[in-house]
């Protein structure tokens, strides 16, 4: 499962890549590539005896995907049946407007109607957007992983449009995606206009909202799953010592042998690294705006390699830094679930994420949606 889950590619990859060019476009390539983040211990780790613990961090939070989908509570709605598309309809406007087509971060982007709720939930609540989270797996086919999820959404959207007697090209289209969705969508961007041929021009207006793009190697990415899993022990609420002990036995075997499994596969994400910045700076992403968000505390942002490739591509963008970190737009209630089903008592006092933030995150969409 981790084999697949963080594979990608080693460095020395990535600069092979680029030779061949010119110095100077080497030189370009180089800037805006990727700060590869260096693991934080070369000491040697053991790896994971057996994969229980893996599949069991995410059946826990499968287990909250499916209490959530059955409660009262629950605004989100499974519009195929098979965890494809998830559809929040606001109830403060009889009639959306625009639709968000929203990608989460890696293992978050599989339940966004859990891990995202307050942010997207609140910005469809203020401007009456309809947003549409297409969950996905992680794996080494990025290229795969974005259109999958393009397909998916424009799949809903479609249902969405028709009941609700709403001409779809008319009513603009508003990407937006955190940390590896918001790569995944620069992706389904640039090679969907590869693909396009002057006859087949999608003329609905589309435009950009990416939170702390992330364009990352396995190694880095597997910073994502430790920093998280520090959140999920540091930041619970009282009761939580039993859910403490559980998930501490957890990650402390998962984080190191995710990162022995990165470092040892070899593979490459395709696009890997510079294959995405260079599809996005030659001219193949189109957008009528772009806005990238970044944190002030987050070391795993890349934000400023994106934007300068879609300088060198004509795209203009607006950026904004604010206080946060890498998971800001993440608020995860676990004790909420566990008090709808004494099954997961057990989760009981596990909370991660500051809901303060998280509003501050959805009033700058909230700006973007209504500028």
């Amino acid at each position: 499962f981790f084999l697949l889950m963080f594979s990608a590619t080693q460095t020395e990859s990535i600069a092979s890549s680029a030779r061949g060019s010119s110095r100077a476009r080497r030189t370009r390539k180089k800037n805006r590539c990727f700060r590869v983040v260096q693991a934080q211990s070369e000491e040697e780790k053991a790896p994971l005896s057996s994969l229980n613990s893996a599949i069991e961090l995410r059946s826990k939070l499968q287990e909250v995907a499916l209490v959530a989908q059955n409660s009262p509570q629950n605004n989100w709605i499974d519009i195929f049946g098979d965890q494809t598309a998830y559809v929040y309809e606001p109830k403060s406007k009889s009639t959306t407007w625009g639709f968000v087509h929203f990608l989460g971060g890696a293992v978050l982007g599989q339940f966004p109607q859990v891990c995202y709720d307050q942010f997207l939930s609140s910005v469809s609540e203020e401007t009456g957007v309809t947003v549409i989270c297409t969950p996905f797996e992680l794996g080494t086919k990025h290229g795969t992983m974005a259109k999958r999820c393009r397909s998916a959404f424009e799949k809903a959207r479609g249902v969405v449009q028709e009941r609700n007697g709403l001409d779809g090209e008319n009513v603009p289209i508003f990407y937006v995606g955190h940390s590896l969705g918001a790569k995944l969508h620069a992706v389904a961007n640039f090679e969907e206009e590869e693909g396009n041929n002057s006859n087949s021009k999608n003329s609905n207006s589309t435009q950009h909202f990416l939170v702390a793009f992330n364009n990352a190697s396995a190694t880095d990415s597997v910073k994502i799953l430790e920093k998280f899993a520090k959140e999920l022990l540091n930041k619970r609420e009282g009761g939580g010592d039993a859910a403490s002990s559980q998930f501490e036995a957890i990650f402390d075997r998962l984080v190191p042998f995710a990162e022995v499994a990165a470092k040892a596969a070899g593979l490459e994400f395709a696009p890997n690294a510079i294959e995405t910045l260079d599809g996005v700076a030659n001219g193949k992403f189109k957008s009528d705006k772009v806005t990238l968000l970044s944190f002030t505390n987050d070391e795993l942002d890349q934000c400023s390699s994106l934007r300068e490739a879609l300088a060198d591509g004509g795209v203009r963008t607006n950026t904004v830094e604010i206080p946060g970190d890498h998971l800001s737009p993440v608020l995860l209630d676990l004790d909420k679930y566990a008090k709808m089903n004494p099954m997961m008592n057990r989760l009981s006092g596990v909370r991660i994420g500051d809901g303060e933030a998280v509003q501050k995150i959805a009033s700058e969409m909230v700006k973007f949606l209504k500028s």
